[in-house]
């Protein structure tokens, strides 16, 4: 019989949180001793996240009232670890029982052979962003060697995107919203709004 909470040899340096490994994690859940909490922004859970996680932001996590049931532990789960252990004495003090932070994060839950949730979405619109604008200026200024007179064409969208990085609004971000990989109706969500009960149909699990 498991004891209710592993007494580990991994702790966090300043001693706030124990580290856990993914295989003993799952046992926690499954046994219903711990909660999963994903500590990443919205789109990074949407794309591929643990079954049954919970999202929470750690943009976000001092305003939320985590601790539903404390006699559960929480594990807290970001990509690789480390957002977890830079955030480590916020996430301590949440309420709970016990907390701690999956070793490795998501990355070492696939390595030891678990499963997750993930969802086919196009890149970030940031991301998107970057590459139409970065493409464009450089076929623009491909052109400008057969038409010197469209460098200044060059010219003018590298600075818009100045303008946009200075007062967020970007000519570029909104023609690409439109676009039809952009119109999946699940984007955009809040975290409040994105949980497992509600994720959309088309997500999908992956061992």
């Amino acid at each position: 019989m498991s004891n209710a909470f592993p007494n580990l040899s991994k702790q966090v340096p300043g001693g706030a949180l124990n580290l856990i490994e993914p295989l003993e994690a799952r046992e926690m859940v499954e046994d219903g001793r711990a909660v999963l909490i994903d500590i990443r922004e919205s789109d990074e859970y949407l794309r591929e996240h643990i079954k049954d996680s919970r999202l929470a932001p750690v943009t976000a996590l001092a305003y939320l009232p985590l601790a539903e049931n404390e006699r559960r532990a929480a594990i807290f789960v970001c990509r690789n670890g480390r957002r977890a252990l830079n955030n480590s004495l916020l996430l301590a003090d949440r309420g709970f029982s016990s907390a701690y932070i999956l070793n490795g994060g998501l990355e070492a839950w696939k390595k030891a052979g678990l499963p997750v949730v993930a969802l086919r979405l196009p890149p970030r619109m940031s991301d998107q962003v970057l590459i139409a604008a970065g493409g464009l200026i450089l076929f623009v200024l491909f052109l400008s060697l057969f038409a010197p007179q469209l460098f200044w064409l060059a010219v003018f969208l590298a600075a818009g995107q100045l303008f946009a990085g200075f007062t967020g609004i970007c000519a570029m971000r909104v023609i690409l919203g439109r676009m039809p990989w952009n119109r999946d109706p699940f984007l955009g969500k809040t975290y409040k709004e994105i949980q497992p009960e509600s994720c959309p149909s088309h997500i999908g699990e992956n061992q």
